[in-house]
C-alpha cells in the first residue's frame, strides 16, 4: 500500500524542540530577491508520508513553468513505513540554490517517481529605494 503525503512545506528553516515536535519557521510560497539570478543561502521542503506499508523513495524538484526546467532538486531519499501506523517525517535542506530568474516555479513531489503534488512557488523582483548595484539601470 503506497503512503499518503499528509503534507509538503517550503520554509526557511526548521527546528526541533526538545519534545520532538518541528517548528517550521518562515514558511513560505514566495522567495523574494533584489537582483537575478538570485542566491538563496538555504531552503527547506519538508513531507510528512504516512498510511502506507513498505519501501519508497522520495525525489523533489523546482521546476520552472515556462520552460518545465528542472532549476534545483534532491537525490532519492529511500524511506520505509512498518505499519499503517508509522509516520516519516523527510526534511531536505537546500544550500546556496541559483534561481535564475523572476517568475512562476512549482514544487514537484515524487514518490518512486510518480508525480504526488506539486504546488505554486513565485520568484518575485523587489526593488530596494537607494539601492543600485553596477549595471542596473534606472528608471
Amino acid at each position: 500500500m503506497k503512503p499518503d503525503l499528509q503534507f509538503s512545506i517550503l520554509c526557511e528553516d526548521v527546528r526541533q524542540e526538545r519534545s520532538g515536535a518541528f517548528c517550521f519557521i518562515g514558511v513560505t510560497g514566495v522567495i523574494r530577491g533584489v537582483r537575478f539570478p538570485h542566491r538563496v543561502g538555504q531552503i527547506f521542503v519538508v513531507n510528512g508520508w504516512c498510511k502506507g506499508v513498505g519501501k519508497y523513495s522520495q525525489k523533489i524538484k523546482i521546476i520552472a513553468r515556462e520552460n518545465d526546467k528542472s532549476i534545483f532538486g534532491s537525490d532519492k531519499i529511500e524511506f520505509s513505513l512498518k505499519d499503517l501506523n508509522d509516520k516519516r517525517v523527510i526534511i531536505t535542506q537546500f544550500q546556496n540554490v541559483l534561481i535564475p530568474s523572476p517568475g512562476d516555479y512549482s514544487v514537484e513531489i515524487s514518490l518512486n517517481e510518480d508525480l504526488k503534488l506539486a504546488y505554486p512557488l513565485v520568484v518575485q523582483k523587489v526593488r530596494m529605494k537607494g539601492l543600485t548595484f553596477p549595471g542596473d539601470q534606472k528608471n
